[in-house]
């Protein structure tokens, strides 16, 4: 699908441009979604360019990703897609500048192109170039990422809450009390947040080399103001960036913090059925003394034989249990 956005004073129109209709003159910006090969050689043909296919935009050499031909900036970047789904993914996108016109080739849905879309339709400033539309494309999708951030940090930190909530005991004191099912649920939700957070950090490694070719290599025909403009984006994806740092250690750190504590309530239950082995260890002793296959047997044939073994096998199970709850083992 190929649309159009054309400025007529100051309104931008988004119209569907069907083959073999011509480019309207006063187009700044087309946006090319899941192109067929069709729409590849006509926009080629209309443009005078070469338009990536899908399995170029997939390789990651910075050769193959930015590049200039006939003065005109070709640069594919790795953007985040459904973000807000249970399954994102990275989604090649190429930009296309050139000193008229701006050209966006994709074939995933981020929703930064949305949100850019609509903005420029209801409020079109004073985007009267190609390269004004390009940087604030790269602002809004700049700032979703940040979002993405952002709200995986504010989930971050209430899943480290719960990781080391301090429960109360019997006894009303402070205590951390892990529940291994709980920990296992844990251990999904870092996977979860882990996962989109690379994936946004991808985003913006990919972004912040793009945004250091374009500088360069449209200086001919950038004025000042988009230079300052580039050096501004740059600025943010470089903080985005060790934002993105930080979260993924913090995570690395619950991470091992979960682990440990699923390995401390492994431990205390083995540690009570040791002690429980040790506890019926003695009474088992005394029972299978007693049930030996002898015929003189000390109080085999008394009549309170059996009433002093069982004294026996419950004092013996007493005795090592009181010792250890003196020793709150």
């Amino acid at each position: 699908m190929l649309l159009t956005y054309t400025r007529t004073g100051n309104t931008f129109q988004s119209t569907p441009l069907q083959i073999p209709a011509s480019i309207p003159e006063n187009a700044l910006w087309i946006d090319m979604l899941q192109p067929t090969a069709d729409e590849d050689r006509f926009l080629e043909s209309k443009l005078n360019i070469e338009i990536p296919t899908r399995e170029d935009m997939r390789d990651i050499e910075p050769s193959s990703r930015l590049y200039t031909e006939g003065g005109n900036c070709f640069m594919t970047a790795s953007m985040l897609v459904g973000s807000d789904t249970p399954n994102p993914t990275i989604s090649p996108v190429t930009f296309i500048l050139t000193p008229t016109i701006l050209a966006t080739v994709r074939y995933g849905e981020p929703s930064a192109f949305n949100r850019f879309s609509g903005r420029l339709l209801r409020q079109p400033n004073n985007l009267d170039k190609a390269e004004d539309l390009f940087f604030h494309l790269m602002d809004v999708v700049v700032d979703r990422l940040a979002e993405v951030l952002e709200t995986n940090g504010h989930n971050l930190d209430t899943l480290s809450n719960d990781v080391f909530a301090n429960r109360p005991d019997n006894n009303g004191d402070s205590m951390m009390n892990p529940n291994t099912n709980d920990m296992q649920q844990v251990l999904k939700r870092l996977g979860v947040i882990g996962n989109l957070v690379s994936m946004a950090r991808e985003s913006l490694v990919s972004i912040a080399r793009l945004l250091s070719f374009v500088g360069p290599a449209a200086e001919l025909w950038l004025k000042g103001e988009s230079q300052s403009h580039i050096k501004t984006l740059i600025r943010d994806v470089r903080f985005l960036t060790e934002h993105a740092d930080a979260i993924n250690n913090k995570i690395n750190f619950l991470l091992d913090a979960t682990l440990g504590l699923i390995d401390l309530q492994q431990t205390n239950t083995m540690k009570v059925l040791s002690v429980a082995s040790v506890v019926l260890l003695p009474p088992t002793l005394i029972a299978s003394v007693f049930g030996m296959n002898f015929t003189h047997i000390p109080g085999l044939q008394s009549p309170s034989g059996f009433t002093i073994a069982m004294i026996l096998i419950v004092l013996a199970g007493i005795l090592p249990y009181l010792l250890f709850y003196r020793k709150k083992l």
